[in-house]
């Protein structure tokens, strides 16, 4: 808008002073202009220029943010301070400062040059040097012209010149740069989506049923797939535990049902209907998820609960009792969490940052359930409460869960083992611990730690 504002503005001026310039003297006008016009082309080169920068640069920034928040946050901490590897780091960090500094010194003498030539040239050349000369000239030795229009004529050149300068060069030079940066967005935009998006709106009422029919998952870039021809059902309402070892699958498998990757081949469905076919943030609005990596945000509690700034109050308490959280907050949910936008922000143990993260599926009303480790961080007694709290709120949900704490899955409907990216073997505690196989082979290792 303000831009706006000032082109008219800068338009209509340039409309009177250039009528009186133009009834004075119009070769004057014409020699101002002239200049001008000329360094266009050096405007538009500049606009590219910056652009390049700019991409040059960001790509180095990224790497000098990375460093800067391992000496920042205090997820790090503990590692810089008790390991030697600070020495290091910071000299990978003073390494990218100086690839920002020498990315920047490749463009910076054509883009001070190409400065320099559009502002000092002009001005220099064009307007101090030719039209003082055209003008001296027909007031000092032509004597066609009076030092009064002399005067006039010359001010108005200037004025003139420096508005179209604006309009030209200066317009010239932004509208090179933006059209270079709509060109990358719309490049992008352009780009073949990883994912395509449905178009029906996902049911989110009572648990359907969910089926998983021979799918097969390979990470982009890696050589073996890590799901291969996994099939599975999920009766409404069921509670399903998934157990393995690391690298079976089972992570990979609930990243699948939310739809954060599409299977290779094979297909997921929901009350008969391919999730694909749903558009992602109604297929995703029926799920709530814990992840094992769970991240917290920089703001207060209700809102990390909630994950809006519009909630509850009243539900997000409760679902932090469920969640077992009984930190005391000195603001209530207002209590802002980390310090990165407010200097008295608290910092949260692990376990209390992972009921924080639990809260969230209490608080979200959906009919399926994913937990990805959902006690990892817990001790026993909260692990309890927890698995309790899920019994008892859950009744009406289809839950998912990953542990690798055994004694969590005891009560589960159903246990699905995994183990090189396949489901090995499925069935009840009881009934896995009388097959004799993986399950109860893993399960008696864990017995064994507990009985020493």
């Amino acid at each position: 808008l303000f831009d706006v504002r000032v082109i008219i503005v800068n338009l209509f001026t340039l409309l009177a002073v250039g009528s009186v310039v133009a009834t004075i003297d119009a070769p004057c006008l014409l020699i101002a202009l002239f200049f001008v016009v000329a360094f266009i082309p050096a405007s538009r080169r500049l606009g590219n220029l910056l652009v390049e920068r700019r991409v040059a640069v960001t790509e180095k920034h990224r790497r000098g943010d990375y460093f800067a928040r391992l000496f920042y946050l205090p997820d790090y901490s503990q590692e810089l301070r008790m390991n030697g590897v600070s020495p290091l780091l910071i000299r990978r960090f003073s390494g990218a400062a100086d690839d920002i500094y020498n990315t920047n010194k490749k463009f910076q003498f054509k883009i001070y040059s190409l400065y320099f030539m559009q502002g000092s040239l002009v001005t220099t050349i064009g307007l101090m040097l030719c039209v003082t000369a055209y003008l001296g000239y027909r007031t000092l030795v032509s004597k066609t012209m009076s030092s009064g229009e002399f005067i006039a004529a010359f001010n108005g050149s200037i004025q003139v010149s420096t508005i179209v300068a604006n309009l030209a060069i200066t317009g010239t030079r932004r509208l090179a740069f933006r059209n270079r940066m709509i060109e990358k967005f719309r490049t992008f935009l352009s780009r073949d989506k990883a994912m395509s998006e449905g178009e029906k709106i996902a049911r989110c009422g009572e648990p359907e049923e969910i089926r998983v029919d021979n799918v097969t998952f390979t990470y982009p870039g890696a050589k073996k797939p890590a799901l291969e021809n996994v099939s599975l059902s999920v009766a409404p309402r069921e509670k399903i535990a998934l157990v393995g070892y690391n690298g079976a699958g089972k992570t990979t498998l609930t990243n699948l049902l939310l739809r954060l990757y599409d299977p290779d081949d094979g297909s997921i469905t929901v009350a008969g209907e391919d999730i694909r076919d749903c558009t992602l943030s109604s297929h995703r609005a029926r799920f709530a998820a814990v992840f094992q990596d769970f991240r917290l945000f920089g703001a207060t509690v209700g809102e990390n609960v909630a994950q809006t700034p519009d909630y509850d109050p009243d539900r997000v308490w409760m679902a932090l009792r469920k969640a077992g959280f009984s930190k005391e907050l000195p603001k209530g949910l207002d209590t802002v969490l980390l310090r990165e936008f407010d200097d008295e922000g608290i910092m949260l143990s692990g376990g209390e940052a992972q009921k924080i993260a639990i809260a969230r599926v209490f608080y979200k009303d959906c009919p399926y359930i994913i937990m990805d480790e959902p006690s990892a961080n817990l001790d026993p007694v909260a692990e309890y409460e927890l698995n309790r709290a899920i019994a008892e709120e859950a009744k009406e949900r289809t839950i998912i869960f990953i542990s690798h704490r055994l004694s969590t899955t005891v009560h589960a409907d159903r246990i699905v083992m995994m183990e090189n990216s396949r489901i090995i073997e499925t069935g009840t505690h009881r009934e896995l611990m009388e097959k004799n196989g993986k399950y109860a082979e893993m399960f008696r290792l864990q017995a064994e730690k507990y009985g020493a």
